[in-house]
């Protein structure tokens, strides 16, 4: 009987070992995928927050353009506040008749990124009296990413709340 001293994996172990790394590799991959499209929803959901804030602290502190509103001494300045506009995704001052955009300040989320506001697409954050002219609820959605919203509630007092992390359903 002539016993064979070969060492090594033959070409089929090979084969299988490399077809079980491919299968593990795809599975972290698509979870990687994932977890990257979550984290930019999530993202984008604190941006619009920071963004709602900076309308607001704008708004209290009475953050007006010399430019457009009359700054001279004794002249009545009529800061209506500070405008959130969901649907053209921008934030702009009012003094009276006149609006003074910031240049450049825009929501500057992503693309893929849909902006839903319920009831209103434009909210009015006041200095006077505190608040906002109409409470809204907005959902933030990724294109790519279904059953998953970021969720930023707006009360009639100005206190801005969202849902910490992704919810499955937004009205």
């Amino acid at each position: 009987m002539k016993i064979s001293n070969a060492y090594g994996f033959s070409i089929l172990e090979i084969l299988i070992i490399i077809a079980v790394i491919i299968i593990m590799l795809s599975i972290a991959l698509a979870g990687y995928v994932s977890l990257n499209l979550r984290q930019t929803l999530i993202s984008g959901g604190q941006n619009m927050k920071s963004i709602l804030r900076d309308a607001q602290s704008r708004a209290y502190t009475g953050e007006i353009d010399c430019g457009i509103c009359n700054c001279e001494a004794g002249a009545s300045t009529d800061s209506a506040g500070w405008y959130v506009d969901f649907f053209d995704e921008e934030i702009y001052g009012n003094c009276g008749v006149n609006d003074f955009p910031i240049p450049h300040k825009n929501f500057g989320l992503s693309n893929e990124i849909t902006v839903n506001a319920t009831p209103v697409t434009k909210i009015l954050f006041r200095s006077q009296p505190l608040g906002v002219d109409n409470a809204v609820t907005v959902c933030l959605s990724l294109n790519n990413l279904a059953n998953n919203y970021y969720k930023i509630t707006v009360g009639q007092s100005g206190e801005i709340s969202d849902s910490g992390g992704l919810i499955e359903t937004c009205p």
